[in-house]
């Protein structure tokens, strides 16, 4: 919520303060998103389909999760006004902005309809005047108190030696929604007809004038769905069973409001609370301030000029991640130099609004090296996964070598924290795999050259044919014993070759972690084995052939005499 309606005295309450009021909560929210920010209200009747159509605008589908709330009854559902905002790849943050129903009940007992009208239009991007099955007629009275308000602007700046344009949108983009038009027309042309006579009709000055400072566009929206029982749920209804061209026509008018904004003058995320606070006040008492515009517009150039910098910085740095971020850093502020002696000499402001100003870069520079060190951990958990991907066991031994390259070529951006959250994702993709691929018979195997020739020699030592074949028939019944039990699930864990023994063994597997990761240790393991084949081998053929000799070889018997 950014602004709430304080009830008046007539309302039958007691508050001391009447009007409009901003939601500090709201404000904070707003400051803390990316700039720049582009603001788009939607202003229209009640119970219209404002809220529905902007959580579209914004993207999103059934149950439109953190998007706006929509009503079902037939009161007037918004109150004051709220904001959510969306990040666009390209463009910046848009500040989708639903405002209370006009033309209500409440609004004709308030008369904040009118106010919330100008307000809205006054820091708008592009505005959106949403209207069902005809243009509403009404919206020119709204037009001309806001156009009394923007006069009351532009002669206070003219007066404090401001310029005009400083705080005023010129050309402000007007998308003139018609919801559930009476013949829906995929092109548009029947109601872009309709508009441009709506605008004209001769003698009537504030239509004329409304045509002249505003630059008009048309979208038709036709009936989300033709079954009467969806009408009070569209928000819970998917795409798929919402008509296809209402789902067309919403998808192109976020296309096209986009594609407006990107030729907006945009907002700066630490001045638009300034600006908001003096447009109500503006608003609300129809006085201008100088304090407030002051105050509005050294914030505005603040948040101008820190962008300009986080802009330059990027562009002279390049695609992150890189190196490091100081010549760029260095160079942008060269560049911001003169601006910011313009601006100093044109509002004539003092050494606060410099400090404040580099407050504001020095926030900015934080901000890029956070990216930059975002953008390395991208780059190393892509790196890591692919070594993951290699299909080794044990692979810390290249992950380690991968640590060591990063940190070689990015210096100062693979900072002490990154390289923490790099290990710890390289233990993870680890862990993940040790517990996966090691089973028993990993461990065992090794060690099997070792243990066969003493379980061989007890057999063979009587002789070698009669040995093998006993040996070959306990070899049978053993095997067929443990794949019963196996296939019955009555073998103990640890006999089975296939059990993941470290998934089982949590302390084990930390036991595994910690080993040198250098150490080539499937290496060790090939060879350690290898050794224990030949050493059988030796011991086997040593054995064959004492028990090919004749009786008796190899030993001499003395002689009495």
């Amino acid at each position: 919520r950014l602004l709430d309606l304080v009830p008046t005295a007539e309302d039958g309450s007691d508050g001391a303060e009447e009007g409009l009021q901003l939601v500090e909560a709201g404000l904070e929210y707003l400051s803390q998103q990316r700039s720049p920010l582009f603001v788009v209200p939607a202003l229209g009747v009640y119970r219209g389909g404002k809220s529905l159509l902007l959580n579209r605008l914004m993207g999103l589908q059934a149950p439109y999760t953190n998007g706006f709330g929509v009503g079902h009854d037939q009161q007037t559902f918004t109150r004051g006004i709220d904001v959510c905002a969306e990040e666009h790849p390209g463009v910046g943050t848009v500040i989708w902005m639903d405002t209370e129903g006009l033309f209500s009940a409440e609004d004709a007992r308030s008369s904040y309809g009118p106010k919330i009208f100008s307000l809205a239009l006054l820091f708008a991007s592009s505005v959106m005047l949403n209207n069902v099955k005809v243009f509403n007629e009404q919206f020119f009275t709204f037009f001309a108190e806001q156009q009394q308000i923007a006069r009351v602007l532009k002669q206070g700046l003219a007066t404090e030696g401001f310029p005009p344009g400083a705080l005023l949108l010129q050309n402000l983009s007007v998308f003139w929604v018609l919801q559930q038009p009476i013949r829906f027309d995929s092109s548009g042309e029947t109601s872009r007809l309709q508009l441009d006579a709506f605008l004209t009709l001769p003698g009537d000055d504030s239509r004329a004038r409304v045509k002249r400072d505003f630059h008009h566009r048309q979208h038709d929206v036709p009936v989300a769905s033709h079954d009467s029982r969806h009408w009070g749920i569209l928000d819970k209804l998917g795409d798929a069973e919402l008509l296809p061209e209402y789902v067309g026509a919403t998808s192109r008018l976020r296309a096209d409001i986009i594609s407006t904004l990107r030729h907006v003058r945009p907002l700066q995320a630490e001045a638009i609370a300034a600006q908001l606070r003096m447009f109500v006040d503006l608003v609300r008492t129809e006085r201008f301030s100088g304090v407030l515009a002051k105050e509005a517009l050294e914030d505005g150039e603040i948040g101008t000029l820190c962008d300009q910098f986080g802009r330059s910085t990027s562009a002279k740095a390049g695609a992150l991640p890189v190196e490091t971020l100081s010549d760029a850093f260095i160079s942008a502020r060269k560049e911001l130099e003169p601006k910011r002696i313009i601006a100093v000499e044109a509002f004539h402001l003092d050494d606060a609004w410099s400090r404040r100003l580099d407050a504001c870069l020095q926030t900015k520079e934080a901000d890029l090296r956070r990216q930059n060190a975002e953008a390395v951990m991208v780059a190393w958990k892509t790196a890591a996964s692919a070594v993951a991907e290699e299909g080794d066991c044990f692979f810390r031994d290249k992950l380690s070598q991968l640590h060591m390259e990063y940190a070689a070529t990015y210096g100062q951006a693979f900072s002490s924290d990154v390289q923490r959250e790099a290990v710890t994702h390289a233990s993870a993709l680890q862990r993940a795999r040790l517990v996966e691929c090691v089973r028993v018979s990993d461990l065992l195997w090794p060690f099997v050259p070792w243990f066969a020739w003493p379980f061989c020699s007890l057999y063979v030592r009587s002789g070698a044919i009669s040995g093998f074949v006993t040996m070959a028939l306990h070899v049978v019944v053993l095997a067929g014993l443990y794949v019963v039990l196996q296939f019955s699930r009555q073998l103990p864990p640890y006999l089975d070759v296939d059990y993941p023994i470290l998934r089982a063994h949590p302390l084990l597997l930390d036991l595994v972690m910690r080993a040198p990761p250098f150490v080539p240790w499937a290496a060790v393991a090939r060879a350690f084995g290898s050794v224990g084949l030949v050493h059988f081998l030796w011991k086997f053929l040593r054995c064959l052939w004492q028990l090919g000799m004749p009786a008796g070889h190899g030993h001499a018997v003395g002689q009495m005499g």
